[in-house]
C-alpha cells in the first residue's frame, strides 16, 4: 500500500523538516504544507494523506483518509468530542513528555519571581527607585501543591522536592503515582489539598471534565496569601473568580501562562494587577523544542513503518 505524509509544522526549520523527510525515504512519500493552508486546498491535500505531522484542522481531518495524527501540541483538548474516536483505524499521538522539564522550569521561575518579589522590583529598576524589600518569601520549608501529575506535573513535583518544599498532589489515580509526592489527594478532595499549600500550580488538561476547575470555591480555600500558577489549558480557570481573589488580596499573586480567551484580550485585567505574571502561553518553548519535536516525530514515523507501538499514543476513549 502506497503511503503518502504530509508535514504541516511552520515552527520547524528547513534542516528540521528534511530531517523528517529522509526518515520517510524508501516507504513513503512526504510534502510540507504550510499551516496557513485552509479550505478546499487543505481537503484536497488531506485527501491523500495517511500521516499527519505537525497540527492541521480537525474538521478536516476528520473528513479525510489521515489514519494516524502526530500532534505537535501537549495538549489535545482540541481533538476531544469531535468524532474522531470513531474515525476507523485512528491513532493520535502528541507532545507532552518533551515538554515536562521546560514546563517545569517556567513554573519554578514564575513561583520565585513571586516568592521574590522580582515582578516589584523590575518595576523599581524601570522607575529608578531604590527601595530594599524586606518581606520576601522563602521556597525552602513552604508547600507546593501540584495538580496533575503527568509529565509536566511529575517534573515539577521532582524540582520542587530538590528546592526544599513539601510537595502534595492532586490526580485522579493516587494509587498509580506513589512516590511521586510527599502527599497525595485524589482529584474529588482538591479543596483539601489546596487548604495546606503555599504554592498552587494547575497543570491539568482541558476539556470537558476540567472545566473551571479552579473557581471561587478552590481559592477561597487557599492560604491567605497563598500563590496560584497555571501552566497547561487556560480553560481549567474560572478567569474572573481569579481576578476577584486577586483583588480581594485573597491571593497573594499569581503566574499565569495560558488564559480562556487567547491573546489575552488587552482589557483583561490580569494586565495590570500588581501581583500577576503574565506569560504568553510559553512554558513550553525553548531554543531545542524543535529539535525534540523533530525526534520525537521521526521517532514515531519509524515506529509506525515497522509495525511498534507509538510514542505518547492517546487512548481512543480519551476523545470522546
Amino acid at each position: 500500500m502506497s503511503l503518502h505524509v504530509v508535514i504541516s509544522a511552520d515552527q520547524l526549520t528547513e534542516e528540521n523538516v528534511e530531517e523528517i523527510g529522509q526518515a520517510c525515504q524508501g516507504w513513503t512519500t512526504w510534502e510540507r504544507l504550510p499551516q496557513s493552508v485552509t479550505g478546499s486546498e487543505l481537503e484536497t491535500v488531506l485527501g491523500r494523506t495517511n500521516i499527519v505531522v505537525g497540527w492541521t484542522n480537525t474538521d478536516a481531518l476528520l473528513r479525510s483518509p489521515v489514519t494516524h495524527y502526530l500532534c505537535g501540541s501537549a495538549g489535545y483538548d482540541a481533538y476531544q468530542h469531535r468524532g474522531l474516536s470513531r474515525k476507523p483505524d485512528f491513532q493520535l499521538t502528541h507532545a507532552g513528555d518533551i515538554m515536562g522539564a521546560t514546563i517545569a522550569e517556567h513554573c519554578l521561575a514564575m513561583q520565585f519571581a513571586l516568592a521574590r518579589e522580582l515582578n516589584i522590583i523590575l518595576k523599581q529598576q524601570t522607575d529608578k527607585h531604590y527601595e530594599r524589600r524586606w518581606k520576601a518569601r522563602e521556597i525552602a520549608g513552604s508547600t507546593a501543591c501540584i495538580v496533575g501529575l503527568g509529565g509536566s506535573g511529575t517534573a515539577l513535583a521532582q524540582r520542587c522536592r530538590a528546592l526544599g518544599q513539601r510537595v502534595i498532589g492532586v490526580c485522579r489515580n493516587p494509587d498509580r503515582h506513589q512516590n511521586k509526592a510527599d502527599v497525595l489527594y485524589s482529584a474529588d478532595r482538591l479543596i483539601d489539598a489546596v487548604r495546606e499549600a503555599d504554592h498552587v500550580f494547575a497543570l491539568l488538561p482541558g476539556g470537558q471534565e476540567t472545566l473551571h476547575t479552579f473557581r471561587k470555591e478552590v481559592f477561597d480555600a487557599m492560604k491567605p496569601g497563598a500563590c496560584f500558577y497555571t501552566a497547561s489549558r487556560g480553560s481549567v480557570t474560572h478567569e474572573s473568580d481569579l481576578v476577584d481573589a486577586l483583588r480581594s488580596r485573597l491571593l497573594g499573586g499569581a503566574g499565569i501562562d495560558v488564559f480562556e480567551i487567547e491573546p489575552l484580550p488587552p482589557e483583561s485585567s490580569l494586565w495590570t494587577l500588581p501581583n500577576v505574571i503574565v506569560s504568553p502561553h510559553s512554558a513550553g518553548l525553548s531554543r531545542h523544542l524543535n529539535e525534540r519535536l523533530t525526534r520525537l516525530f521521526i521517532d514515531n514515523l519509524m515506529r509506525l513503518r515497522d509495525g511498534k507501538p507509538l510514542m505518547n499514543q492517546l487512548p481512543g476513549n480519551l476523545l470522546d
